[in-house]
């Protein structure tokens, strides 16, 4: 799911400048000619400066971690804008492999995907729902009348937590919800 591209040393200078200026200089080799940037879709980021002759590192420590995962984005889309939209396009498609494939065990590790997966749609100028219809996710039983249009109920984990609202951005117990339907259809 990560994903890799190559800047060259003017690319990296010019267009990761602010992240660069970050690092502790004693963590790059003085004859960088590269940098290697991986991106995960969950929004982690590292860098990998690398000497021409040595493209791959040698250790798992070599990688520098990015704590601005957005900057990393921006400077990609400034060196690169097909690179950068190949690469929300793969990462939105990777995030909605992950929200097919979901557990059920928690609903805030699906809550993360879906808004992890909004903001590479917005990114984008996509709707999410190209990706991911939130009908289609796996879930725990819901109750009868769930989805409906006062509340609905979209998706539930196994432990009765639901995601709730016309968006299904709200996070709520299903039994509670349950309880709001049931005294909003009470003549």
């Amino acid at each position: 799911m990560t994903w890799t591209t190559i800047l060259n040393r003017q690319e990296g200078e010019r267009f990761l400048a602010p992240l660069i200026e970050c690092f502790d200089i004693a963590r790059l080799p003085s004859e960088w000619g590269a940098l290697i940037i991986r991106l995960d879709p969950l929004g982690a980021a590292d860098l990998y400066p690398a000497q021409a002759n040595r493209l791959s590192p040698e250790t798992a420590g070599a990688w520098i971690p990015i704590t601005d995962y957005g900057a990393a984005l921006f400077g990609l889309e400034g060196a690169n804008r097909a690179l950068y939209l190949e690469y929300l396009n793969s990462a939105a498609r990777d995030l909605a492999r992950l929200a097919y494939a979901w557990n059920l065990d928690r609903i805030s590790d699906l809550a993360e995907i879906l808004y992890r997966l909004d903001e590479v749609c917005e990114r984008l100028e996509v709707d999410a729902a190209r990706f991911v219809r939130m009908w289609e996710l796996p879930t725990a039983p819901l109750p009868a009348g769930a989805r409906c249009a006062a509340l609905p109920i979209w998706v539930a984990d196994k432990r009765g937590q639901a995601l709730v609202g016309p968006d299904g951005a709200d996070v709520a117990d299903v039994a509670d919800v349950q309880e709001y339907l049931t005294i909003r259809s009470t003549p």
